[in-house]
């Protein structure tokens, strides 16, 4: 590996180099090859670890330059905001436009968790998704192994160059079974939905909203949706144009 990349990450894969592996088990590891992890020198395993810091970096910076193509509803949010509305009428029908005029409206909630362009937010929030009786990588459990984990920034950065984690909220009612918000772009290829993979269509997702899964006195930051059937088909239809490609061809 570190002949193949060090023309494209010479400053990253120098560590590759700098690490002393010699006599190094070929399995070792912190959490799951832990007897092998403890005959490493301590210099060893602090290379090692830096380097997976350095690593996971690099790929989280190239995740985060992934974008999804093109869909129908960017084509009709260009035409809206260019007003050229005979064109937006040609790309969305008007069972789809009724079921995105469903998910802005705030009081039905989809839009409070689902905004920007990917349709995320990036936010963390409990909507009655968790089981209380079984083990849950929720927002609460989350950052108790964040703040554990010999991988998180405060052990490799100084304070001052990780706010983040060096804040972060560690109790609270608020953080107990809530997860983050995952994007609405490319929904066609999912499997699987939620947190636990429980569901597998959006109808089945849409029909969890209408009556979540509220356990009193538990925190949980949203109401049943009240959406008639012919509405949650609307917001179907909504929904699947997020991940239905542009035709290749500019609709005119």
């Amino acid at each position: 590996m570190c002949a193949q990349y060090a023309g494209d990450f010479p400053a990253l894969l120098a560590d590759c180099r700098r690490i002393d592996l010699a006599n190094t088990p070929l399995h070792a590891s912190p959490l799951t090859a832990k007897e092998n992890w403890q005959k490493l020198s301590v210099a060893q395993q602090e290379g090692i670890n830096k380097l997976f810091v350095k690593l996971g970096k690099s790929i989280a910076a190239f995740e985060a330059g992934l974008m999804p193509p093109t869909s129908r509803f960017d084509l009709y949010a260009d035409a809206i905001a260019a007003k050229n509305y005979a064109q937006a009428a040609n790309i969305l029908n008007e069972k789809e436009t009724a079921g995105l005029k469903i998910f802005l409206n705030a009081k039905v909630g989809y839009i409070n968790c689902h905004y920007g362009s990917m349709f995320s937010g990036s936010g963390f929030f409990a909507i009655g998704s968790d089981d209380p009786n079984k083990s849950m990588r929720d927002r609460l459990n989350g950052v108790k192994i964040l703040l554990d984990s010999e991988f998180n920034c405060l052990k490799h950065s100084a304070p001052e160059n990780c706010p983040k984690t060096l804040y972060v909220k560690q109790e609270g009612a608020d953080l107990k079974g809530a997860y983050k918000t995952p994007s609405l772009r490319n929904l066609r290829y999912a499997r699987a939905f939620m947190h636990d993979g429980r569901y597998k269509t959006l109808e089945e997702v849409i029909e969890h909203y209408q009556n979540p899964n509220i356990l009193p006195p538990r925190h949980i930051d949203i109401r049943p949706a009240g959406l008639l059937p012919h509405q949650r088909k609307q917001l179907l239809s909504f929904l699947n144009t997020l991940g239905e490609e542009a035709p290749s061809e500019e609709v005119k």
